[in-house]
């Protein structure tokens, strides 16, 4: 009585401590929403004392089902499950889809801001029985492993989301102390506790000399380099994160609907208020649907300074993980060399700093009216590079911007400032918008005739195609544009993404940028585009940032179809979860069925002998009742003696089994489902 007390508060602590470590790994490596951590401990221990008692006694099992399936009940009428688990499904696969553009699972209404509360709970009572019965029953580690190793799993599939040290430590303690202990418990059941608690302790001191002398902070993994090397065997091309390798271009074809999630991807601190920048990739290559970039091409971003008499201030970047590429921000003091439209982060940093200059106020005075330029020689070179854009496209541009351009703007940036107000009041600003018909044949022509509503890259590639077309070279940009105060660190989210031009100005030898995508407001009032010619000067006025629009509601009619059909779809997953696991039940059935039968088929009598004897058993112990001493004797007889057995001892073996699943069926409903489709009895 003593020693089984013993095991079931060593399973406790162990069940209890291996779940809250799991699912701390994932809600670390994810940075998942969590509002009642302390509910979640609670209902962690309660179910690890109820599996712990529960699997200690006799058809105490019966009590832990009933228990969890109640719980189960009351969580899912609760009506917050299922949303809650949408929403991490959608921040999983969001992850991955940033990595490996495997693409995001999105719902209805599953966003960032939904708490993970509920799935990280059911998540830890599962982990929970599924220790608590390899302890308390002693059986066969490999269940209480794989449900511990679960939530660790999806942490493994990309390196920008480690779990945190404290959760990794003990879930490892945990994971090793059940395997390591299982034959232990197995042979000494009346010593295990008092053997099992030294190993714990044994592998607490061991994983803490671990973790000490290898600490997960400065970490970086040995097999990177391998990592690579299958990728590339299989053909993998890392795409957007993929630095020295080609990276994926913007595809406009298919290009409709988004959604934000404020996932948190770095941070910065500006020298000064205002908007900051962060360019990552550009692109100079356009076929009318998609945006492309030399991997081959060098260039820059400015060949000298400006803001003279002003000190230089640093602007500092931290990235939550490992980038393949730096973020730049404007204007950096010196010259910024780019390769493939991007700078490689090489040397793996994780936080750096640019040294940055406000641009003059007055930059606009320095450009001549008339176009003429002092430094024309780079620009006529890259011609081609960044003025290229498919013939047809350019006719029709060209034929456009005759209602545009006036004889008087004659320089890229009076060109520009009027192309990039013409875009920006052309359409308003919207997450929700309709994809380009596949008759279209170029998207930008497709946007400025037909579109309107659409966001960042609708704008910046409608002004990117109109000033390729009036003769001025551009840049398709992408990266980061975030609202800074001075001095604060910003946390920079995945809904800060953002798209923009870049022009080349001759009279100032640089690159300027062109920001010509209107505010969520400009559906209703209207405000002026700006060429940005920094985005660390202090402006005038703060600039707004493109928000996630209130979905519009249907005015046309008073039928709600949208909430009906939110209600259909919502019931037709229940049908479609509640026939999927009565497939698996009846399914799973079937397949011993067909396995027993195949089995019995190819058999020698003797064997078929042992098949209905191990049956017996298995039915005995359900029935509470002992196997006749013929039934053993026939067993022995097929097992140890050369003699085989005739069919009327076989028959009489199939006899006793036949009586007990008589008996069996006696049972109650529940139980008698439970052996029929669970334990596959008969």
């Amino acid at each position: 009585m003593r020693s089984r007390f013993s095991n079931v508060i060593y399973a406790v602590i162990v069940a209890a401590a291996t779940a809250l470590s799991a699912v701390g790994c994932l809600i670390s490596g994810f940075d998942l929403k969590m509002q009642q951590m302390l509910m979640l401990v609670t209902v962690t221990v309660l179910f690890a004392v109820i599996g712990a008692v529960g699997f200690s006694i006799r058809r105490g099992w019966i009590a832990v089902l009933g228990v969890t399936a109640a719980a189960a009940v009351f969580l899912w009428m609760g009506g917050d499950a299922l949303t809650q688990m949408q929403a991490l499904l959608t921040r999983l696969t969001y992850t991955y889809d940033r990595a490996y553009h495997w693409g995001v699972i999105a719902f209805s209404g599953a966003w960032i801001h939904v708490a993970s509360d509920l799935p990280m709970m059911i998540l830890s009572v599962l982990i929970v029985l599924a220790v608590t019965w390899v302890l308390c029953q002693h059986r066969n580690p490999a269940l209480a492993v794989a449900a511990a190793v679960l939530p660790l799993l999806p942490c493994l599939v990309v390196t920008d989301t480690p779990p945190h040290t404290a959760c990794l430590f003990f879930l490892l303690i945990g994971i090793v102390t059940v395997l390591f202990t299982a034959s232990m418990r197995k042979r000494e059941r009346q010593t295990s506790p008092r053997m099992t608690l030294t190993a714990t302790v044994a592998v607490f001191a061991a994983f803490a000399l671990l973790f000490t002398a290898v600490p997960q902070k400065g970490y970086r993994n040995p097999f990177a380099a391998i990592q690579d090397q299958l990728l590339e065997m299989i053909g993998y091309e890392s795409g957007a994160e993929g630095a020295g390798g080609k990276v994926d271009g913007v595809d406009l074809k298919g290009l409709g609907s988004r959604f934000f999630l404020q996932y948190p991807v770095l941070t910065v601190t500006a020298p000064y208020d205002g908007v900051v920048y962060l360019r990552e990739q550009d692109y100079n290559i356009y076929n009318g649907y998609s945006w492309d970039t030399e991997d081959t091409r060098e260039d820059g971003i400015a060949k000298m300074p400006y803001g003279e008499g002003v000190n230089a201030q640093k602007l500092k970047v931290e990235t939550r993980w490992l980038r393949s590429r730096l973020f730049v921000p404007y204007y950096v003091t010196g010259s910024v060399h780019l390769k493939g439209g991007m700078i490689a982060n090489t040397d793996k940093d994780q936080e750096y700093s640019w040294s940055v200059l406000p641009t003059d106020a007055n930059w606009r005075d320095q450009v001549p009216q008339d176009g003429s330029a002092s430094h024309m020689d780079w620009d006529l070179c890259n011609t081609n590079r960044y003025r290229s854009i498919p013939v047809g496209t350019l006719d029709w541009a060209q034929e456009f911007l005759a209602t545009i351009l006036t004889d008087e703007q004659q320089s890229a940036t009076a060109k520009a400032d009027a192309i990039a107000q013409y875009v920006h009041d052309m359409a308003f600003y919207a997450d929700d918008c309709e994809r380009m018909p596949s008759s279209e044949k170029d998207f930008a022509r497709w946007f400025i005739e037909n579109g309107k509503s659409g966001y960042c890259v609708h704008f910046a590639t409608s002004t990117a195609v109109l000033l390729r077309a009036a003769g001025v070279s551009t840049r398709y940009v992408t990266g980061y544009m975030v609202s800074a105060k001075a001095n604060e660190p910003t946390v920079v989210t995945a809904d800060m993404e953002h798209a923009w031009v870049e022009y080349f100005e001759p009279a100032l030898n640089r690159w300027i940028v062109l920001e010509s995508t209107p505010p969520e407001q400009e559906q209703t009032e209207e405000t002026e585009a700006t060429t940005v010619p920094t985005t660390t000067t202090r402006p005038d006025t703060e600039p707004t940032q493109p928000t996630q629009p209130t979905a519009p509601q249907d005015e046309g009619s008073s039928i709600p179809w949208r909430k009906i059909f939110a209600v259909a779809g919502t019931v037709m997953l229940y049908v479609l979860g509640a026939a999927a696991i009565v497939a698996l039940v009846i399914g799973q059935r079937v397949l011993r069925q067909a396995h027993r039968n195949r089995r019995w088929t190819k058999s020698t009598p003797n064997e078929r002998a042992l098949m209905l004897w191990r049956e017996i058993g298995r039915m005995a112990r359900r029935a509470a009742a002992t196997p006749s001493e013929e039934a053993y004797a026939l067993a022995q007889k097929a097992k140890y003696s050369q003699h085989t057995l005739t069919q009327e001892e076989l028959q009489c073996l199939s006899d006793e089994r036949d009586a007990l699943i008589q008996v069996l069926r006696t049972r109650s409903m529940l139980t008698r489902f439970v052996h029929r489709y669970i334990l596959g009895l008969y």
